[in-house]
């Protein structure tokens, strides 16, 4: 929270009995916080935390298919193996839920050490530390009603994770989902995300980020 501070811009004035009402009026209001400066958000990114992005696409129509990636504290875009499962998180949001799931932070990294593949890429810094704001600048946690909008399409997930250092956990939380079912969490920073996270997937397709 930022305070404004005036003194600087107060002109001398002539000795009046106005001017003792006048200074404590000033001096009252230089403790006053810039209300527009307060952040909203209901997330947080530690810095601690390895893992930040997530995605994924699975579907079990006509053979199990699998692509996924992750993205990590350093800007790393991780090839995924293997599934890592966020389908509990985005089955309880098509069923009527907005619960996001926590997982303890030691598993969860265990969990994508092992399945983390060859490296895609790299996010530029400046690029990278954007969107981490964004993140933080999230201010709620409803998703849109849930439209069943294909058949055997499967899931498309993009999310992030933040990391609660107190009680040791990751929180996973879907910014956008598609395919069979689509939803969206509704705020414009989550859009703004979830439509850099595509990008990114719409560089990478069968080829690597950076190529």
């Amino acid at each position: 929270m930022n305070t404004l501070h005036l003194t600087k811009y107060i002109p001398e004035m002539k000795a009046t009995k106005l001017v003792p009402k006048i200074q404590i009026l000033l001096i009252l209001s230089v403790t006053l916080p810039i209300t527009g400066c307060d952040d909203t958000g209901i997330f947080e990114i530690d810095e601690d935390q390895k893992i930040l992005f997530h995605y994924s696409y699975e579907n079990y129509a006509w053979g199990y298919q699998f692509q996924g990636w992750f993205i990590d504290r350093d800007g790393i875009i991780w090839d995924l193996t293997e599934s890592l499962h966020w389908q509990n998180e985005a089955m309880n949001i098509i069923n009527g839920g907005n619960e996001t799931y926590w997982t303890n932070r030691d598993i969860l990294e265990d969990q994508y050490d092992m399945m983390r593949g060859r490296i895609l890429g790299k996010i530029r810094i400046h690029e990278f530390e954007s969107n981490i704001d964004l993140i933080e600048q999230i201010a709620g946690e409803q998703y849109s009603e849930p439209e069943n909008t294909m058949a055997d399409a499967g899931s498309v997930i993009y999310g992030f994770l933040s990391l609660d250092q107190g009680t040791n956990r990751y929180r996973k939380v879907i910014l956008e989902g598609s395919g069979d079912w689509s939803y969206a969490l509704v705020d414009t920073n989550a859009v703004v995300l979830s439509k850099w996270l595509n990008s990114i997937q719409d560089k990478i397709g069968y080829t690597d980020y950076d190529k």
